[in-house]
């Protein structure tokens, strides 16, 4: 990550968050460095029917009322999720999110490189 301009810490235990700011600078030097993460963040793809559903999840979501809601990676599929955004705030969140994975119960199951975004 320092090597693409993004000043982190080294990780002080074996499991680990990568936090990064949330710039285009911060994903970028994120989705460069993203082949040196452990295996276990590259544990498997998803499904041509998971990221679908990861689609239609995120679909669900927005039509629900959480109108800046991110569609996933196209690739890895699952959700990016910044505390920082509206979204994550609205007052019905829980209430959307459960009627959604309801009715997509496949969305976010796969593991792959996942970029969680800065937390905080």
């Amino acid at each position: 990550m320092r090597s693409n301009g993004v000043d982190i810490p080294d990780p002080a235990t074996p499991e680990f968050t990568v936090d990064y700011p949330p710039t285009a600078k911060g994903k970028a030097a994120f989705r460069a460095c993203s082949p040196f993460l452990p295996e276990k963040f590259h544990a498997q793809l998803p499904t041509a029917e998971e990221l679908e559903q990861d689609f239609a999840f995120a679909k669900c979501m927005r039509a629900a009322g959480l109108t800046d809601y991110p569609d996933p990676d196209g690739k890895y599929g699952g959700e990016v999720i910044d505390t920082r955004s509206q979204w994550f705030h609205h007052p019905r969140l829980e209430d959307i999110n459960k009627k959604c994975h309801r009715a997509y119960p496949l969305a976010g199951r796969a593991s792959g490189p996942r970029d969680f975004g800065p937390m905080g």
